[in-house]
């Protein structure tokens, strides 16, 4: 049994959480193999690239004037509003023939939006689907999470969902989400609500990430650590952390991890700490693991690997008790979870974790253990298998 996985992107969050699906399959000894648009940053057996694909095809310059056809061909709907990320479900390119298409026994979708053409593709694809949902943008028309829809594409947004429903009409589907959020979500959707739907969580090579502490690094002031990305993007919730600090203690250091120029963005009275971008597992045990808790202010999320990540270096995690952050923080185990979803109410959050902290009520090692069970790559691989042998015969 061959599977393809397939996802437009080979860096972020759903490519990384792909990826790991993947990886895990192979170590558990299955035949898989992954396709993305673009060119994969590690050079890794059997990851292939759509890109190279059409240049080997068609030759460098038509492959890559291909590639930018399709790219404007996609901006047009947000051209005057470049803030909202929406996405038609049409694609010039033509993925279903490529030969790692036909040689699949199983199809496995992730985020494939500016990649695959739903008419064409889902016409001639006969094979059984199974797919991982990362976001709405599958079940939806273009809009990949409700806070970030444009009102003046509403009108596309119906066009779309319509394209999608019809291209799908006949397939052969397995829905999969992370979260049980958006698994809910899916199945009241207009496009996914007569396919069965799952609930699987990422998986995550526990070997990579374990609690590392480095001398010295715990002392006080109490450490919190942010991720920054996407800092202007309302559904990341950067506001609320602002607006948190002015009811912390100032005696608190905030610990950035991220592409951005942190200063600029915190008031100037704020003890920063800027850890710069980190892609290594190793050097992200460190970053989790000599913090006091990590923040997330997120107010719609599917599964955040960051938080998978740290709750496996054993920190407990404070969020909203919103979407899929709701379904991975245990309110008092690994973490805690907040109702009002404010400023104020994200610092009562924090500030109750700390003197938890303070009264040792956080375990980490029982944090770390039963993230290693629920992520468990054996486990996903095997709860994957069910359904795709479920289909394949």
């Amino acid at each position: 049994m061959k599977i393809l996985h397939i996802n437009t992107w080979d860096t972020g969050g759903a490519a990384n959480a792909a990826k790991r699906l993947f990886r895990a399959q192979k170590k558990h000894g299955i035949c898989a193999n992954f396709l993305s648009l673009h060119d994969h940053s590690k050079n890794e057996a059997d990851l292939y690239s759509y890109k190279t694909y059409l240049k080997e095809k068609y030759g460098n310059i038509i492959g890559e004037l291909i590639l930018l056809c399709n790219r404007t061909y996609n901006q047009i709907p947000t051209s005057f509003n470049k803030k909202y990320f929406f996405n038609r479900p049409q694609s010039i390119y033509r993925v279903e023939n490529h030969p790692l298409v036909k040689e699949a026994d199983i199809i496995h979708l992730h985020s494939t939006a500016k990649f695959i053409n739903f008419p064409t593709f889902f016409k001639k694809i006969k094979k059984p689907i199974v797919w991982t949902l990362h976001d709405m943008n599958p079940f939806s028309g273009g809009k990949h999470y409700d806070s970030m829809m444009w009102k003046q594409l509403e009108y596309l947004e119906k066009k779309y969902i319509e394209i999608k429903r019809k291209s799908l009409e006949h397939c052969n589907l397995s829905i999969v989400g992370p979260s049980n959020w958006l698994k809910e979500l899916s199945k009241k959707s207009i496009v996914f609500s007569k396919y069965p739907h799952y609930n699987i969580p990422y998986c995550i090579d526990s070997n990579l990430f374990s609690r590392t502490i480095v001398p010295d690094e715990k002392d006080s002031p109490r450490k919190l650590l942010f991720v920054a990305q996407s800092l202007n993007d309302p559904r990341k919730g950067f506001k609320y952390l602002l607006e948190a600090l002015k009811y912390l203690d100032k005696d608190l250091q905030i610990v950035v991890m991220g592409n951005v120029a942190s200063r600029n963005f915190f008031p100037k009275d704020i003890n920063i700490k800027n850890l710069g971008f980190i892609s290594s597992p190793e050097e992200l045990s460190k970053a989790y693991s000599n913090v006091d808790l990590y923040i997330i202010p997120s107010i719609e999320d599917n599964l955040p690997n960051t938080i998978i990540e740290s709750h496996m270096c054993g920190t407990p995690v404070v969020g909203f008790k919103k979407a899929g952050v709701a379904n991975m923080i245990k309110d008092g185990f690994n973490g805690v979870l907040v109702d009002e979803i404010d400023g104020k109410g994200l610092a009562n959050g924090i500030i109750r974790a700390l003197d938890m902290i303070n009264n040792k009520a956080f375990l980490h090692d029982e944090i770390l253990n039963s993230s290693k069970s629920y992520y468990s790559e054996k486990k996903v691989v095997e709860l994957y298998n069910d359904i795709y042998k479920s289909h394949y015969s």
